[in-house]
């Protein structure tokens, strides 16, 4: 006597069963492009192209929350990178104290290094805020 073995993957259900079927013709590169962003959504192509359509349709993006992620990592980048600067300003501020004179070598860099990265904190607010409903 054999052991039936079944699947135990069970794929939800929408509530209301899309019943509606749409041709869509894609060249190689555009059918490409899709099937990646659908296996990176763990979606098959047709399920990614329909929550695209009605994505867009009722004003969000498709990819949304891809954008958010990727940005929130810069965000998280240059908050570490304005931490680490002030460790340089406390230290360049110790030695201003103690001797009464300021240290242009290592001033100059910090200052160059403190604007960049509120340049691009700067620049990730920007994107967020043309990204927000």
């Amino acid at each position: 006597m054999g052991v039936e073995t079944r699947c135990t993957f069970r794929r939800t259900r929408l509530r209301d069963r899309r019943c509606r079927a749409v041709t869509l013709r894609l060249s190689n590169a555009e059918y490409d492009t899709v099937r990646r962003a659908a296996e990176s959504c763990q979606l098959a192509v047709g399920a990614y192209a329909a929550r695209a359509a009605v994505a867009q349709s009722q004003g969000s993006r498709a990819g949304r929350a891809d954008d958010l992620r990727a940005l929130h990592t810069e965000l998280s980048q240059a908050w570490t990178a304005i931490s680490r600067v002030g460790t340089n300003v406390n230290q360049l501020a110790k030695v201003a104290n103690s001797t009464g004179e300021v240290d242009h070598a290592r001033l100059g860099p910090t200052l160059v290094f403190v604007r960049s990265a509120l340049a691009r904190v700067e620049e990730a607010c920007l994107q967020i805020t043309g990204r927000l409903p």
